[in-house]
């Protein structure tokens, strides 16, 4: 698979590979080596996304379910889904932490889905790109929360693009497209920019700022301004300043404030930058706003 190869969610890829597949005369056969020559160009759509999903056996908690009454019983199942799935490829390529693998869910998930708390209310077709998404976070969490918005799922990495789109497949997604490309060859805009942890913060805005649209769409009740949306821990009012490079951010909302602290006890908070504040500059940025967060 080469850089800017894009991974079209309706072909068939098996989940364990097609050379094993043709080994029909072993006995016993071997686990399959990804490798980014055995991603496919296409994935299809055409195989029973709930045929041999595994449900994780640690689901999520009645008090989590509590925290977000707009999600469907379908949607809950699928995303005990994909962290039963992300244990499942986890055994082959290092998706995440395999320390951590256990907590997948209340780790890795539930956290990404403090950022649907504020995309739920986005427009048909808005347009979001989450880069540096590894193994799928918080881009799969977000696709199956706000099914009415439109993902692009970008990584440099080979191999965790193709678990990205194995999962998004078998989970039926089909508001994600899994690009195999560094950011800065991306040539679509876009209306938000997500991200977790992927690198400094002047060095991230560099590369999305002017991945946006220049004219942000019309302000809707719930929802931030277009720009970025970014996952990221131990920020806190006093010490944003430095820890960010100088940005700014418009907004910070600590995840334990968007679904409860009593489902989330971490310190990660999802930061906001403006598609307006970012044309400003980080030493503007800081100037013009005088410390002050929005909440």
């Amino acid at each position: 698979m080469k850089g800017g190869d894009e991974i079209a969610l309706d072909s068939t890829m098996p989940s364990t590979g097609r050379k094993e597949a043709k080994d029909t005369k072993r006995k016993k056969r071997k686990r399959t080596k990804i490798t980014e020559q055995e991603t496919p160009e296409e994935v299809s759509a055409a195989r029973d996304p709930q045929k041999q999903i595994p449900v994780s056996r640690a689901g999520f908690t009645a008090q989590a379910k509590a925290r977000f009454p707009e999600l469907t019983p379908v949607q809950w199942e699928r995303l005990e889904r994909l962290g039963a799935l992300v244990q499942e490829w986890n055994c082959k390529v290092n998706v995440i932490s395999r320390k951590d693998v256990e907590n997948v869910l209340s780790h890795h998930v539930l956290p990404c889905m403090g950022i649907s708390k504020l995309l739920s209310k986005a427009a048909e077709g808005t347009k979001v790109m989450d880069v540096g998404t590894g193994g799928g976070f918080p881009g799969l969490p977000l696709a199956i929360c706000c099914p009415q918005v439109k993902f692009w799922l970008v990584d440099s990495i080979g191999k965790k693009v193709r678990v990205v789109g194995d999962m998004a497949v078998r989970l039926g997604l089909q508001n994600v497209r899994v690009r195999h490309t560094r950011v800065e060859e991306v040539r679509e805009r876009f209306n938000f920019v997500t991200g977790r942890s992927v690198t400094a913060m002047p060095r991230f805005v560099g590369w999305v700022k002017d991945k946006l649209h220049a004219a942000p769409s019309a302000p809707l009740k719930g929802v931030p301004d277009d720009g970025i949306l970014y996952i990221k821990g131990g920020v806190s009012d006093e010490t944003q300043e430095e820890d960010l490079g100088g940005w700014m951010p418009t907004g910070r909302y600590p995840i334990g404030e968007l679904i409860g602290g009593d489902v989330y006890g971490g310190d990660k908070s999802v930061l906001h930058f403006s598609v307006q504040d970012l044309r400003r500059g980080p030493d503007a940025n800081a100037k013009g706003r005088g410390g002050n967060v929005r909440r």
